[in-house]
């Protein structure tokens, strides 16, 4: 936030300035009473701090006064757009494609193009995902936890439980944090 403080006028420090409230405004609702993560879409919402999602939609609107879009803008904008859920009680995925297909062409990465892949089978269904799951380089992705557990997530949505597991195997070997391990485990047990 002492970036956006010191650069007022620059809207991508604007944007990183709310990207960082908007991480910050779900802190209370990351992990459950057992201590397991809780991944954004099953957060619950009455748990976020309204007000920093509102100081960061108010960086937002300063931002694109300057008319000048990057990175850190996208990105934030599409953190609130999940935050409307709490408003709206949807995400509005096709949004969010759009947002990251505006977030690729501006950063292109496996991890950016992974997190479109989640969000297309969203809006298009899983076969649609892993589809665009299998274009990426699954080599420079080996050893990245996400990627594993984003393929766990469509084999299970296609009723490919056998393989879903081993892909959760392959994310818990890859020694997460305590929290992570926690979902994990109980996301592959309940594909039994």
């Amino acid at each position: 936030l002492l970036v956006a403080e010191l650069l007022p006028e620059e809207p991508e420090a604007l944007g990183l300035a709310a990207l960082a409230l908007l991480a910050r405004s779900r802190a209370g609702a990351r992990v459950d009473g057992e201590g397991a993560m809780v991944p954004l879409s099953q957060q619950d919402c009455s748990k976020w701090d309204f007000a920093r999602i509102e100081r960061a939609r108010g960086l937002m609107e300063a931002a694109a006064r300057a008319g000048r879009s990057g990175a850190y803008q996208v990105m934030a904008a599409i953190q609130l757009t999940h935050a409307r859920r709490a408003f709206d009680g949807a995400v509005d995925w096709g949004a969010v494609l759009r947002l990251y297909d505006v977030l690729l062409a501006l950063r292109p990465s496996p991890m950016v193009a992974l997190s479109r892949a989640l969000v297309l089978a969203q809006v298009e269904g899983a076969e649609a995902g892993l589809t665009a799951l299998a274009a990426l380089p699954a080599e420079r992705l080996a050893l990245a936890r996400p990627y594993h557990v984003a393929r766990a997530d469509l084999l299970a949505r296609t009723g490919q439980a056998v393989e879903a597991k081993a892909a959760l195997d392959a994310a818990l070997a890859l020694d997460p944090p305590r929290a992570e391990r926690l979902w994990l485990e109980a996301r592959r047990a309940a594909l039994t």
